[in-house]
């Protein structure tokens, strides 16, 4: 398994946190962004130190620099953490017979759902870890 499927896999507990509203959203939120932009520099930094595998990943990072979720997830990163903003607009709902139930809706600027958002980069990204462990393992055998 990757390092860097870890991290995905924490980014995924932040993601469903934030749909149940687990602790703070804002928490979860920042997250959630910075686990998922974490999976390419632990792809980078941990999983690529063998050389057959980081030339395989470095072809996947040159790919995923015009992908337009990676693009918005890089613009999302750098609006929390180098800019100091970036937390969207939410509601919080409640409901059930005592309100038990809480559920966050985020909206983006651009008017999209977050937490979709957030669901289709983490399917994205597991997509692309199981194709470079795939042609990793592909090179071994």
């Amino acid at each position: 398994m990757l390092n860097a499927q870890r991290i995905l896999d924490n980014a995924w507990e932040s993601i469903q946190s934030l749909t149940v509203n687990e602790g703070s959203w804002t928490s979860n939120w920042l997250a959630a962004i910075t686990g998922l932009r974490s999976v390419g520099h632990v792809l980078d930094k941990e999983d690529g130190v063998d050389p057959v595998a980081n030339k395989i990943i470095s072809e996947h990072w040159d790919q995923w620099e015009n992908e337009y979720l990676f693009i918005e997830l890089n613009s999302l990163r750098n609006n929390l953490l180098k800019e100091g903003n970036g937390y969207p607009e939410h509601d919080v709902n409640y409901y059930g017979e005592h309100d038990e139930c809480i559920v966050v809706q985020i909206t983006l600027e651009d008017g999209n759902d977050g937490i979709d958002f957030l669901k289709d980069v983490a399917n994205w990204l597991q997509e692309e870890l199981d194709e470079i462990e795939q042609e990793i393992e592909n090179f071994s055998e």
